[in-house]
């Protein structure tokens, strides 16, 4: 089963993924030295980069790994680093990784991962990760079809080929962002695989760039917090989440199929183009195996448009969290599939 990117759309199965990351080092925090240099991808550990050649040395491939305690001459010191200045989205480290170059034909770097145990076959998995181009770029461009590949076996690399393969998730769009954006997947696997790859998996011939500047023609991507988790279903299921603008300001709908021990729901607006805060609350069914169905309108909402989201309280204070939905202006429904957002700080 191969699965292009994630649509959640108005007919879902709300899920949660549960604590078990089977990525290990998922956030690039534990390592063997602090970087003094570019390529040193080995200082991370448990990581490598499929070619496994262990320097800097060209013209091999090798991912970049930078920490807030290395030196700032080092080029690898966060947040001014030579390829961009960036933040850790967690933690004191991340891993950079040039997916395409207009100078070098054909360079790819991976960074890959054996995963702590191997996926269990038929069951559901969020795949996801954290990517930005950070600012003050040296390489100022952006590609499409950022991937990972899920395998039985580790995948090899010569130099800086790019890998032949079609990788089990794959955000076929361009990614441009300096901030951090999550790219989110969900993959049902058929086999029981134990390593993941994540890079650019086409060729020159089959890529698509576009130049945002500054910097080099090339596309150079900062990478944190990777997950490879089970996802469970919730005691909700969604059937459908709406908004659009109405004379009284933004009316939110929602429906649920069924219930189990749900006690309210929680409406969450981003308030300053970051942050989730909540603005109104609306009491659940409760118990219920029929449909259930919902509306809250924002009578205070912002003039263009306004993110929401729905948090759902179980009666034990679980606590969970519904796709986000778009709307603007005055005009008729306006939902969108939620592929990548900007990351939304949870306010509990």
């Amino acid at each position: 089963m191969k699965l292009v990117g994630i649509a959640i759309g108005l007919c879902l199965m709300l899920q949660q993924a549960v604590a078990t990351n089977l990525v290990p080092n998922n956030s690039f925090e534990t390592n063997s030295a602090i970087p003094t240099g570019y390529g040193q991808w080995y200082d991370c550990t448990t990581w490598n980069d499929v070619n496994n050649y262990p320097l800097f040395a060209w013209p091999y491939a090798s991912p970049d790994y930078m920490h807030t305690s290395a030196t700032s001459l080092s080029g690898v010191h966060l947040p001014s680093t030579t390829f961009g200045t960036i933040n850790a989205h967690t933690g004191n480290a991340v891993m950079g990784l040039a997916m395409w170059l207009a100078s070098t034909a054909n360079f790819r770097e991976y960074i890959a991962i054996q995963l702590s145990a191997p996926m269990t076959i038929g069951t559901a998995y969020e795949i996801s990760f954290y990517i930005s181009n950070g600012t003050n770029n040296y390489n100022g461009s952006s590609c499409d079809h950022i991937g990972v590949d899920l395998s039985t076996a580790p995948l090899t690399q010569v130099d800086h080929e790019p890998i032949n393969i079609t990788p089990e998730c794959d955000y076929v769009n361009q990614l441009w962002s300096t901030g951090w954006t999550q790219v989110s997947f969900q993959y049902t696997p058929s086999s029981a695989f134990q390593y993941i790859t994540i890079g650019h998996f086409k060729d020159d011939a089959n890529t698509a760039h576009t130049y945002h500047g500054p910097g080099a023609d090339g596309a150079y991507y900062f990478i944190d917090d990777v997950v490879v988790q089970p996802l469970t279903t919730l005691p909700v299921e969604l059937i459908s989440f709406n908004g659009m603008n109405v004379p009284e300001g933004n009316l939110l709908e929602w429906q649920t199929a069924s219930e189990f021990n749900t006690d309210h729901f929680v409406v969450e607006r981003i308030d300053d183009g970051t942050v989730f805060a909540a603005i109104g609350e609306v009491s659940a069914a409760g118990f219920s195996a029929s449909s259930s169905s919902y509306s809250f309108v924002d009578e205070w909402p912002f003039p263009a448009a306004g993110y929401y989201r729905l948090r759902i309280v179980d009666r034990d204070g679980t606590e969970e969290y519904s796709h986000v939905i778009l709307v603007s202006g005055p005009v008729s429904a306006a939902t969108v599939q939620v592929m990548v957002i900007p990351e939304a700080h949870e306010i509990r």
